[in-house]
């Protein structure tokens, strides 16, 4: 029988591998998970450490009221259908691809001046991961307006008459 005073640890670098001696488990309080394998004819077991839990990123999703319109154009952006299937998410963040920055799930800007925008919003998950969605929005160059008249326009034909002639206050008539 094995005492805790003969049992030890060898940590093979390359491998990953951790031997402990006369069957004893990881020892000295350490709290990573292992699993063993067969144990070899020696009597020694051989535990590995157990994979870290995977982090996954996070998915973001952006929804917006139009992606095309005249300045000023008025919008609205939703995040809220961004998620994180191993945690929660702790940020949302917006760039409208005019200067401007914003935060939150749901958000509104104006674009004032004509141009191609891409609105990106960046998610960031409760354990750093992060994921980013974007949505072009074009605000066109505006023409001149042009007006047009319809309906109908109506021409009375008029006759006119030389004065002179039936004037009577004139000699000759």
């Amino acid at each position: 029988m094995c005492t805790d005073a003969t049992k030890h640890r060898l940590t093979v670098a390359l491998t990953s591998i951790l031997l402990t001696a006369c069957g004893g488990g990881a020892g000295g309080g350490e709290s990573t998970p292992t699993r063993t394998a067969n144990p070899p004819a020696s009597g020694a077991s051989i535990a590995a450490p157990l994979p870290a839990k995977s982090n996954a990123a996070p998915v973001a999703s952006v929804r917006v009221s139009t992606t095309i319109g005249e300045a000023p154009l008025d919008m609205s952006f939703d995040g809220s259908a961004s998620s994180d299937s191993d945690g929660a998410l702790a940020q949302f963040s917006w760039d409208f691809g005019d200067g401007t920055q914003a935060d939150g799930a749901f958000v509104a800007h104006t674009y004032d001046a004509p141009g191609v925008y891409t609105a990106s919003l960046t998610v960031v998950a409760d354990d750093g991961a992060h994921s980013t969605a974007a949505r072009i929005i074009t605000v066109p160059e505006t023409s001149p307006t042009a007006h047009t008249v319809s309906g109908r326009i109506r021409i009375q034909s008029a006759s006119a008459d030389d004065s002179d002639t039936n004037d009577p206050s004139l000699p000759g008539t």
